[in-house]
């Protein structure tokens, strides 16, 4: 089976990625934090299966050629040992927000394990 690659990439407010932010896990906890509620956003190593994914969500994306486009990148990215953001999830039941092309390709390549980053409310 494929390992997870390492996720250097981290997305900045504007939407661009950056390589090695100086405190990523701050950088990204910083964009992630919600109004007068204290969180915490950890990077984690999970099974794809373990995330709540909408998965009406994964059909329409997977029938839609623009998104088709986007998984096959990723999975061509993956393959060739490139880095990749985390997906993003939060809340105690880790529902996936951010990163259903990236998802749908570790699930295409049978990735075992894929880094997430997770906000979870205190």
């Amino acid at each position: 089976m494929a390992t997870t690659p390492s996720i250097l990439l981290l997305e900045s407010s504007d939407g661009a990625f950056q390589r090695d932010a100086p405190n990523p896990s701050a950088h990204r906890m910083d964009s992630l934090q919600g109004s007068g509620a204290r969180r915490s956003a950890r990077f984690e190593t999970t099974r794809p299966s373990a995330l709540s994914v909408d998965e009406s969500m994964v059909a329409r994306h997977d029938d839609d050629p623009v998104h088709q486009d986007r998984r096959d990148r990723f999975c061509q990215a993956i393959v060739s040992g490139e880095e990749l953001p985390p997906l993003i999830a939060i809340g105690v039941d880790c529902r996936l927000v951010d990163g259903y092309a990236r998802l749908r390709a570790a699930r295409l390549l049978e990735i075992e394990d894929v880094s997430v980053l997770v906000q979870r409310g205190q």
